[in-house]
């Protein structure tokens, strides 16, 4: 874990460096990019998601046979629900 910044501006100079935390990524088996909620939430939050998945290709952290991006929810229980199956519908029982 390392706190890189915050903002487009961070990302892009991760995705240009060569050295320090970049190489750290660029060499690992099965890199990781995690950005939260919120950070997409902002005024710039759009930019900011296509900075993230641009260090997300760069770096290898999504490929055919790994997905490394990951953005953090805010109702992260119901969307872990949601991938289990737990869905509303006819027949479906309350939380109760």
């Amino acid at each position: 874990y390392e706190h890189l910044g915050a903002g487009p501006a961070s990302l892009k100079t991760l995705v240009k460096a060569k050295s320090g935390f970049a190489k750290v990524l660029k060499d690992a088996k099965n890199p990781v990019i995690i950005v939260g909620g919120g950070a997409l939430a902002r005024e710039d939050g759009s930019a900011v998601l296509a900075m993230a998945a641009g260090a997300a290709k760069t770096f290898g952290a999504v490929r055919e046979d790994w997905n490394g991006f990951n953005v953090l929810h805010t109702a992260a229980s119901r969307v872990g629900g949601l991938d289990l199956g737990f869905l509303p519908g006819e027949g479906g029982l309350s939380a109760r």
